[in-house]
């Protein structure tokens, strides 16, 4: 009885369906015909009604004057007349699809009508073409209601269709633009251009481009002689949906042009602010080249790796802020050197791997060459120039090299040379046998890469990228302690290189035995192949460290300097190249030789930006204590004076968001219940948002922290 009651309702809703279907058909059938609503005939839609105003021009080119039949002050353009970034800001902002479509975007009207007439989202976009509202200007009446409206939109969409039929798409967008009411006796695109940028449409930049088809979806609301910031909000809008449609792309071509126009209002914006120096503008921004906008990253060009350095590190957030006020939306910044640099179109994407670029200066340092060796790195460098050299044809012991450094483990603190050594193996690798697959990555990069791969249902992808490697070089393998499910995949990773006989080369921070969380098969592994440390350099490798850097920067150091450089910084090779780049940076800024005195003041700095005071348990008491006037002990008691009590709560919630310990630490820490953390916490949290003096309080407690 079930079935024959469900063949029956199948059998209603697939009647019903057809019986919709074949009064759709009908419908737009009597619509073409003209039996139903207004049709204009052929010939109207091989030669739609439009109306221009005549020119009288002078024998040298100057308009006269402009005479109009009726109030349109319409001249009519070509579209050969018509700016390209006009036709594009169009196309992006109202029609993407315009070259797909034949007058109905299938796709555009059913997001409409799901978005705004099921889900009532006022920004779920429209779904007409650029055809329909042609359609709409050429041949539909005002309405007085929605109802009136909504029976327009079919007659429309047929009109539309016949429009493509008898039009191409580049006299389509030329008929939209004649046609459209820019306003202030502005109709059609010539006279608006000239209106309101006093230009013609061919000779229009880009954001005066966008500016006037942001009006075309409500020319008066976003009228830029009536409400010029919320005209700019509606320009930078259309310029944003110009670069997701990808009209902002590299090259020296058309596209181009525009770019140029947009760093040329960057410029202007950098020149008039007032955090940089006219020096500065002049030396480091003024300088540079555009070169290509995309995937929100704007691309430039200067003349030297150290200017490449120098402008990014002192003026990248000016830069992102001038993009941010020029284009209406945030970009980032890459500035690459000029004859030497290249973007490379097959850059890391999604879970691509990011195989290692020795185009810039950067790379070709990081070189076996250009290791300064030491009684602290001497059996990591010897290690390291074997993995590199394994595949060489006068290897004298290949089998002994593939399973004695197989996997290399070079572990110690940070800025000690690790992936210097791990770059220069690349570097060399890269050299004698570019026939092999290099994989450089980090442990951090490795997770980020299979998370998205996982996402994106692309594990196999993943796989096929890691285990086919000839070499896979991985920096901080440490990142991935605690993480099991990214053990697991390294861990087979590791299999299928090692028993194909493929190098694999990490780096730590630790010895590996003392990473904790990492799995027992994991540090197995480890233990097949060859594990070395390099620790901080003695006195006589530092001083040949910053003379090294200093050769290659091409700057002239007297030996006090470099003593005084090798005396100050003791444990971090990149602080003392760091020490050495900021001084070749000051001499080329301010003329100023190098000198002790320069030296000791660049030192002082580094060593504050890379030492900051640890923030402790007892150094966050005493400085609570001092703030509520209690002491430490009182804070760690069970005394429930306010005064205390409240003290008590504000290190709950520093130990909590500036030490990073858990409620359990604290309840520890403090001899209580971890339970009643949680609440004094939240406590606090509340207090802050709303008692401006409390969190004056602890904004200097954390300040104090911090800079002590």
């Amino acid at each position: 009885m079930a079935s024959k009651v469900t063949k029956g309702i199948v059998i209603s809703f697939w009647l019903l369906f057809a019986i919709a279907v074949g009064a759709v058909v009908l419908l737009f059938s009597a619509i073409a015909k003209g039996s139903i609503g207004y049709m204009p005939p052929v010939e109207q839609l091989e030669n739609p009604i439009d109306k221009y105003a005549s020119q009288v021009v002078s024998a040298d080119g100057k308009t006269l004057g402009i005479y109009a039949h009726s109030q349109d002050n319409r001249i009519m353009v070509n579209y050969n007349d018509l700016s390209p970034d006009l036709v594009k800001a169009l196309i992006a902002t109202e029609d993407v699809r315009f070259a797909e479509h034949s007058g109905i975007d299938v796709q555009g009207l059913f997001r409409a009508v799901v978005k705004r007439g099921i889900l009532m989202q006022k920004s779920g976009g429209g779904g007409s073409t650029i055809t329909q509202q042609l359609a709409k200007q050429l041949f539909s009446p005002s309405v007085d209601n929605v109802m009136e409206r909504l029976f327009q939109k079919p007659i429309e969409w047929v009109i539309a269709v016949q429009l493509e039929r008898y039009y191409t798409k580049e006299e389509i967008i030329n008929m939209y633009l004649n046609k459209f009411d820019f306003l202030y006796n502005a109709v059609g695109i010539q006279s608006a251009a000239r209106v309101y940028f006093g230009k013609t449409p061919k000779t229009l930049k880009i954001e005066e481009a966008a500016t006037l088809v942001g009006m075309c979806k409500n020319p008066s609301y976003f009228n830029p002689r009536r409400h010029n910031e919320r005209t700019r909000g509606r320009r930078n809008t259309v310029l944003e949906q110009m670069q997701k449609a990808g009209y902002f792309l590299g090259g020296y071509g058309e596209t181009m042009d525009s770019f140029n126009d947009v760093f040329q209002e960057v410029l202007k914006y950098c020149r008039n602010c007032k955090s940089i120096s006219e020096p500065g503008y002049n030396k480091w921004i003024k300088i540079l080249e555009p070169m290509k906008l995309e995937n929100n990253v704007a691309y430039l060009l200067t003349d030297s790796d150290f200017s490449r350095d120098i402008t990014m590190n002192a003026y990248e957030n000016l830069l992102k802020e001038a993009f941010l006020n020029t284009l209406g939306f945030e970009v980032d910044i890459k500035i690459l050197v000029k004859d030497k640099e290249e973007v490379n179109e097959t850059e890391e994407k999604d879970i691509e791997v990011k195989v290692a670029d020795f185009s810039d200066e950067e790379n070709n340092n990081l070189t076996f060459d250009n290791f300064i060796k030491g009684k602290s790195n001497d059996l990591a460098y010897a290690f390291s120039t074997a993995v590199a050299h394994k595949y060489d044809e006068d290897q004298k012991t290949p089998s002994n090299t593939n399973t004695i450094f197989n996997p290399l483990i070079i572990y110690g603190d940070s800025g000690l040379g690790k992936t210097h050594l791990m770059k220069a193996i690349e570097h060399e690798v890269k050299k004698n046998h570019p026939e092999l697959k290099i994989i450089y990555t980090t442990g951090e990069s490795f997770i980020n890469q299979l998370v998205k791969a996982i996402e994106s249902k692309e594990t196999n992808k993943f796989h096929d990228k890691y285990r086919n490697a000839d070499y896979l070089m991985v920096d901080d393998i440490q990142t991935i302690a605690g993480k099991e499910r990214m053990q697991e995949e390294f861990f087979h990773t590791f299999n299928d290189l090692y028993n194909a006989g493929k190098q694999i080369v990490l780096t730590s921070d630790i010895a590996p035995s003392k990473i904790s969380k990492l799995q027992n098969r994991i540090l197995t592994r480890f233990s097949l192949g060859v594990q070395v440390d390099v620790t901080p350099p003695d006195f006589e490798t530092r001083m040949a460290i910053v003379k090294k850097k200093a050769d290659m920067l091409d700057l002239q150091l007297s030996d006090n300097v470099v003593r005084i450089i090798a005396e100050k910084i003791k444990t971090n090779i990149r602080q003392l190249e760091g020490t050495v780049n900021k001084i070749k940076a000051l001499t080329i800024y301010t003329n100023e030789s190098p000198s002790i005195s320069m030296a000791q003041r660049i030192i002082k700095e580094i060593i504050i930006e890379n030492h900051p005071a640890e923030i402790t348990v007892d150094r966050i008491l005493q400085e609570v204590a001092a703030a509520f006037d209690v002491t430490a002990d009182d804070i760690k008691s069970t005394n429930r004076r306010a005064n205390v009590s409240l003290a008590r709560k504000i290190a709950i919630y520093l130990f909590k968001d500036v030490k990073g310990m858990t409620f359990i630490q604290i309840g520890n820490e403090l001899n209580k219940n971890h339970s009643t953390m949680t609440i004094h916490y939240q406590d606090v949290v509340k207090n802050l948002k709303e008692n401006k003096q409390l969190k004056d309080t602890v904004d200097d407690i954390i300040k104090n922290l911090k800079d002590n």
